[in-house]
């Protein structure tokens, strides 16, 4: 039995640029993006506000670089490194490469931030040439910003992901011809337009597509068996899954009000279309005993082929509120609605801070 959750109530969302960056099968982060591209990270464990709806353990926002007026280069980590175990190779490489700087002076500007992982692993206890699992993961996150007026700007950028992993899983007990091959490929574009007006408001809108394939493959489709000193033959799964998000944000900031102090507030919706089809193709395996007899024989029936899809859409509203010099009350309220649950669910948020002069 699989199950996929869809992302809807994830652990720990995570977010790049105020788009949802995590897996949408899965709600995993397996994502790469080049460390030297973060701009600041915020967590937050608790008591977040309510902007910040999904999961239950807090959240993780990531803000990316953008460039300035100044053309700038910077690369990192050029040297990999080498190792000797059954002969001089190279076993980790991660390069990084950073570029950015004006495209119109005072006006537009890009930053592109790019970098590869290769390893090479060696097993000890297995037979030479069947003793290494090697794979390459690539990510290239380029974006751009553009001030249209002094009082609207507009960001775009697009993050790619590419990873190949072969012999996934090879180790003394599960030797090459039980483990896969994985190649995944992710691409998420994204653009953003922020408005000022006169008087205080801003208006932000953002919209932001990604799309993905996993493919696990065996190394072939002899009979896989699970035995008390490791699994030989082939693996029997063979995967191939497709997955899509499509995510519209918008937030309207109020100029401030003043009545019995200041208010300052925010209101939001978030919405998130996430689909997947796959194939899983499933061949027969054995579990044997240790004397070589067959303890238990799988074989599997019904269709490869799963689909899903999730609509999931939230509005909020909140308060910051300031009635006197060090005390401060924020309140704030989130309705959701998804495809999942099919009912409306809402979440009241309150905290106060005060600091004695």
């Amino acid at each position: 039995t699989e199950i996929y959750t869809l992302s809807l109530h994830d652990a720990l969302p995570i977010s790049m640029d105020g788009f949802n960056i995590s897996n949408p099968v899965t709600g995993a982060l397996d994502s790469r993006i080049n460390i030297d591209s973060i701009q600041s990270m915020g967590v937050e464990n608790s008591r977040f506000s309510a902007e910040n709806g999904r999961g239950s353990a807090g959240v993780l926002d990531l803000r990316t670089k953008m460039g300035d007026d100044r053309l700038r280069f910077d690369g990192t980590n050029f040297i990999p490194g080498i190792a000797s175990d059954g002969g001089w190779h190279v076993n980790k490489w991660t390069p990084r490469l950073e570029l950015s700087g004006p495209i119109v002076k005072g006006r537009a500007w890009f930053h592109n931030g790019a970098d590869v992982f290769y390893s090479n692993d060696t097993v000890n206890g297995l037979p030479r040439g069947q003793n290494r699992t090697h794979g390459t993961t690539l990510s290239d996150l380029s974006r751009f910003r553009v001030n249209l007026t002094p009082t609207n700007n507009f960001t775009g950028g697009v993050l790619l992901n590419v990873s190949d992993q072969t012999r996934l899983g090879l180790s003394f007990v599960n030797p090459a011809e039980a483990t896969t091959n994985m190649r995944q490929t992710m691409v998420m574009s994204m653009v953003r337009d922020q408005q000022y007006f006169s008087g205080g408001a801003l208006l932000d809108v953002g919209v932001a597509d990604t799309r993905g394939i996993t493919r696990s493959v065996p190394q072939g489709t002899d009979l896989y068996e699970i035995t008390p000193f490791g699994s030989q033959g082939n693996y029997f799964v063979n995967l191939d899954r497709h997955f899509y998000r499509q995510q519209g944000v918008a937030n309207l900031f109020l100029p401030t009000l003043h009545l019995a102090g200041t208010h300052q507030l925010k209101f939001g919706v978030d919405t998130e279309r996430e689909a997947f089809h796959q194939e899983t193709l499933r061949h027969d395996y054995e579990v044997l005993l240790a004397d070589g007899t067959v303890s238990r024989y799988v074989t599997f029936q019904g269709s490869p082929f799963l689909r899903h899809s999730n609509f999931e859409e939230a509005q909020y509203l909140q308060d910051h509120w300031t009635p006197a010099e060090g005390l401060t009350l924020e309140a704030g309220l989130r309705a959701e609605w998804n495809e999942i649950v099919r009912d409306l669910e809402w979440a009241p948020r309150f905290g106060a801070a005060w600091a004695p002069r």
